[in-house]
């Protein structure tokens, strides 16, 4: 199931990364983000729907908000150097 998740997030990164324009990168970049936060809602459901046991969701959730601070101080960093 993370894989699943992951897939969008990774070729929306990749996507962009091979964009010229800048501006094109850092909006694949907040579409990354956005779909993890998505992700998070996801397993959020699933778990109240009883599809995923807690001792599954907490270590994903925990990634996933990992990821967003990271990929949210990525972006921040780009937008400093002006990329």
């Amino acid at each position: 199931m993370a894989t699943a998740f992951a897939m969008p997030v990774a070729t929306t990164i990749a996507g962009g990364s091979s964009s010229s324009q800048p501006q094109e990168f850092h909006q694949a970049l907040s579409q990354a983000r956005r779909n993890l936060v998505e992700c998070a809602a996801l397993l959020m459901v699933f778990h109240r729907m009883g599809i995923v046991q807690q001792s599954d969701c907490e270590p994903l959730l925990s990634r996933v908000d990992l990821i967003v601070r990271k990929l949210s101080s990525f972006m921040k960093s780009l937008r400093q150097i002006g990329r």
